[in-house]
């Protein structure tokens, strides 16, 4: 199968490449440094319509598809994972669920303001204790809803939600949170009813009253991006919000993360990316014994591995994006890439320490940022040893 990317979709990916170059890479440290994403680079952003890639054109957006969020997640990553895990929160995890299963009503309420950005999308699906086992929420603790009339009244704790607390950065923008949240009167006592049932997903906005920004971590890597802890409490929500059908909500989750590891997948991809630019320049450079570190083999092995690693991970990515923009059942593909891009980033990020020497340890340069960055992508949206248990199931029903 060929991946030649269409016209419209190279230009967008040199657009995000160029954007990255110019515009991230400049303050990606200072960023890390503050623990924010500079309001003016999310302004930026937004002025290039990235915000609006995955909302459809009749609310506002550009309507394009999966290949065309991984192409601009890889893009941003390839400069810093931080920017890239922000933009990916918003397109794949709110986005494509909020027009996949909302009403129209729904859509064309919030579909202009979060293409313009005006509203930035975060996932609130982890609990504390609820996290590879995503069914279980709201059953030991967590997040409830209870019906009152026409609303919902919510209450519980949601943890690492990414973007969950970009509003507080950024004057006189919002946050949209997609909450899943254990429906009482579906669930009832649970008796003879599997996890996945009873739990309703509801958008939320950030300044409805009851949602708190209870914590913003502080994080080994993608130090700049917003990971918060979220309470509601008495937290009202209109039956208007709810997105597709009561009870619906942990299909709808299950389908959203696998859209989400294809945009994990493509972040990893970008961060290998980023290794093999990292190194190549400084291997150029480096001189030792009289010459540039590039001519000795072992270096050049390491560099091979990072060329190999990025182009074998794009393609993954590539094949399960253009697999679900047509339509397909994707898990499999998905995991698989996540898996692959994801622990090839860790090794590739690795690699290009080593290859600093003592200089890959300092924050001077840029390798030890990519280090820390990697390790994430092996652990949200589904950790390595899941990915491989979806595989697993997978390949175990194939004839």
């Amino acid at each position: 199968m060929e991946f030649n990317l269409t016209d419209e979709q190279q230009m967008l990916y040199d657009m995000t490449t160029d954007f990255g170059r110019n515009e991230v890479a400049p303050i990606a440290q200072e960023m890390e440094k503050a623990h924010r994403i500079d309001p003016a680079l999310i302004d930026k952003m937004a002025g290039l319509e990235l915000f609006g890639v995955h909302v459809p054109e009749k609310f506002g957006g550009s309507g394009l598809g999966y290949t065309e969020i991984s192409l601009v997640g890889m893009a941003l990553a390839r400069f810093d994972a931080s920017t890239s895990v922000t933009f990916l929160a918003h397109a794949s995890l709110l986005c494509h669920p909020l027009f996949r299963f909302g009403s129209d009503e729904l859509c064309g309420r919030y579909g202009p303001k979060l293409a313009k950005g005006d509203l930035l999308g975060t996932y609130c699906l982890t609990e504390p204790g609820s996290g590879s086992d995503a069914m279980s929420i709201g059953i030991s603790g967590g997040v409830k809803a209870k019906r009152d009339g026409d609303d919902y009244i919510l209450n519980g704790e949601k943890i690492f939600a990414t973007n969950g607390g970009l509003h507080l950065h950024n004057p006189g923008r919002k946050v949209l949170a997609l909450v899943y949240a254990r429906d009482m009167e579906l669930w009832g006592d649970g008796k003879g009813k599997k996890t996945s049932d009873g739990i309703t997903a509801f958008v939320v906005e950030s300044d409805a009253k009851g949602f708190t920004v209870s914590k913003e971590e502080d994080k080994l890597g993608i130090v700049a991006s917003s990971t918060a802890a979220i309470t509601f409490e008495d937290c009202r929500v209109s039956k208007a919000n709810v997105v597709g059908e009561p009870g619906q909500g942990g299909r709808i989750a299950l389908a959203t993360l696998e859209g989400g590891r294809i945009g994990i997948a493509a972040q990893a991809t970008g961060i290998i990316m980023s290794c093999l630019d990292a190194s190549r320049k400084y291997a150029a450079e480096r001189q030792q014994f009289g010459q540039p570190i590039s001519s000795f083999q072992r270096i050049q092995d390491k560099i091979v591995e990072m060329w190999g690693c990025a182009h074998t991970a794009r393609l993954l990515v590539l094949e399960a994006a253009h697999k679900k923009d047509k339509g397909e059942r994707v898990d499999k593909e998905a995991s698989w890439a996540k898996l692959y891009a994801s622990e090839s980033a860790m090794r590739c990020a690795t690699q290009a320490v080593q290859l600093h020497g003592g200089n890959g340890y300092i924050k001077d340069f840029p390798v030890e940022r990519y280090f820390r960055d990697a390790k994430i992508t092996e652990i949200y949206e589904g950790t390595s040893e899941i990915q491989r248990l979806v595989i697993a199931n997978n390949v175990m029903r194939e004839q």
